[in-house]
């Protein structure tokens, strides 16, 4: 976990830059191209042709005074 503020001084932005282009950019770009891919499934029984389930923790509400919250929990609520 890294602080908003420490003493080598503020958080270095590009870290959150990073971590959001991994998690929250890597999930989205998964997701459609899972949807893409399912869409040309036939119908099943239960009228649907797939299902994408995305999962996550609590992390991202989590975080103490001062502390960026885990960066991957960060993108976790971007997908919510």
């Amino acid at each position: 976990m890294a602080k908003t503020l420490g003493r080598p001084g503020p958080h270095p932005l590009n870290t959150l830059r990073e971590q959001l282009e991994a998690n929250l950019v890597g999930a989205f770009n998964e997701l459609r191209l899972s949807s893409a891919a399912m869409a040309g499934n036939e119908l099943g029984s239960d009228n649907a042709r797939g299902v994408v389930v995305l999962t996550s923790s609590v992390a991202g509400y989590e975080g103490k005074m001062g502390q960026v919250a885990r960066l991957d929990g960060a993108s976790r609520l971007g997908m919510k």
